[in-house]
């Protein structure tokens, strides 16, 4: 299995994009808004100014400027409040004050009727009227300014609220996007040879995801065809090619019994070794057919003690650790139950002792410890195994690149059969991981459920 990696979630990515984009997109359309209101209100006020300049140039025209004067007096005084009141100033010939509610004659050219921004909150416009005398007439745009305000805290809160619900559909979509894509990537990280039976993924909604899922689906159940004919052929002529080995076995043993001539004698022990030798093969391929057959079928098993299995295999390779030089300790709990065949479980320990013992070297140390879970682990203090075959070891036919031993690449395969068949499963991990010496440690633990 490849280590895992820290990644970000789609979820997350997708909805940090659509909400920027939104956000972004509200921007724009809410400066775009804001300002054609803040010049369509200018305008307006604009063309408030003058209408009623042009009405005071009509009565000046009629009137005169005392006219003038007497009219601009009475809209002063029609103001209802000071923002609200409209600003006027009329000067004579002279330059000197007739009417009006400001001190100073703004910084306007009234000879070209100029227009402009008399203070922070007030637009006005000077023009020169007949006989020398100049008009100004402008507008508060207190109120203006404080519409233009509200709308600015009404779009910021509009901005928000929009980026916010935007991000948060996002995200609600990413995540069932996310979801989606997850249970098709669990398919692929749980595949393995005893896993990619019967592969198929729920419906979802008629879609470019569904169409992956379909494809995958066929694409894992036509491997798992092939495999499972594969398998069917190797097993069947497993179990067909024994029957007549097990004859010549014991035809060689006749000859042996026999002959008398060395050289004969040699060739035929030497043919019975092999043919042996094809037996265990036979032999451990037709057990793991058998433990895969079952996999997952319990009522065939009844709780048995597996410390007393672990016990006696441990007093069985006592002697074989001391003629090897080797210091074999042990740490069994009592009475240590699961449900199980008691053949298989035996087979499956005195394969990790075989195991180790083929790949341990002479005066290092082998621990075995069996806890309650049942938690089961064999490990040494030898060489260890390479990062790059730990992933590939308890496959069929697979031997480790240093190894000088004889043998067939099927007894961690079994194991791992076997574990699996209980609902158990099996790792191999560094004994050592900070010492040249790593040396290599199998566990067997239950299954963890996903």
């Amino acid at each position: 299995m490849m280590p895992k990696r820290h990644k970000r979630s789609l979820a997350f990515i997708v909805a940090r994009q659509v909400a920027l984009a939104t956000t972004l997109v509200c921007a724009v359309v809410f400066s775009m808004i804001y300002f054609i209101l803040a010049q369509q209100s200018l305008q307006s006020l604009q063309e408030t100014i003058d209408t009623d300049l042009a009405g005071l140039i009509d009565i000046y025209a009629s009137k005169g400027p005392d006219g003038l004067a007497y009219a601009i007096q009475g809209r002063l005084d029609m103001a209802s409040t000071q923002n609200e009141s409209p600003l006027y100033l009329l000067l004579n010939s002279e330059g000197h004050k007739r009417v009006g509610n400001i001190p100073l004659w703004p910084m306007l050219d009234a000879a070209h009727s100029e227009t402009g921004k008399i203070t922070d909150k007030s637009y006005g416009r000077a023009t020169l009227l007949r006989g020398g005398y100049r008009l100004f007439v402008g507008r508060y745009a207190i109120m203006r300014d404080a519409t233009l305000r509200k709308m600015r805290y009404i779009f910021l809160l509009a901005f928000i609220l929009m980026a916010f619900a935007a991000y948060v559909i996002g995200l609600l979509s990413a995540k069932r996007l996310h979801l989606r894509m997850l249970k098709i990537n669990s398919v692929f990280s749980e595949l393995g040879e005893s896993t990619l039976q019967h592969r198929s993924l729920p419906p979802g909604e008629g879609d470019e995801i569904d169409d992956l899922s379909d494809n995958v689906a066929i694409t894992l159940n036509r491997v798992a065809r092939l495999l499972t004919a594969q398998r069917e052929v190797s097993d069947h002529l497993a179990h067909e090619t024994r029957t007549p080995l097990v004859g010549l076995e014991q035809s060689l043993m006749q000859a042996l019994e026999r002959s008398t001539d060395h050289q004969v004698i040699h060739n035929l022990e030497k043919g019975k070794h092999q043919v042996q030798d094809i037996l265990r093969l036979m032999d451990a391929l037709l057990d793991i057919a058998s433990a895969e057959a079952q996999h997952g079928d319990l009522r065939s098993l009844k709780d048995i003690n597996i410390s007393l299995i672990a016990r006696s295999i441990v007093e069985l390779y006592a002697a074989s650790a001391e003629e090897a030089e080797l210091l074999l300790s042990h740490d069994i709990d009592d009475d240590v139950f699961m449900r199980a065949d008691p053949m298989q479980i035996s087979r499956m320990i005195v394969n990790l002792f075989d195991n180790a013992f083929k790949h341990s070297e002479e005066g290092k140390q082998l621990h075995f410890s069996l806890k309650r879970g049942p938690i089961i682990i064999i490990q040494d203090d030898g060489r260890g195994i390479i990062d790059s075959e730990k992933s590939n070891i308890f496959n069929r036919y697979v031997r480790l690149a240093d190894n000088a031993t004889k043998g067939h690449g099927l007894g961690l395969a079994l194991v791992r059969a076997i574990a699996e068949r209980h609902g158990l499963y099996v790792r191999v991990e560094d004994t050592f991981p900070d010492r040249a010496q790593k040396g290599a440690r199998f566990i067997i633990t239950v299954r963890p459920k996903v």
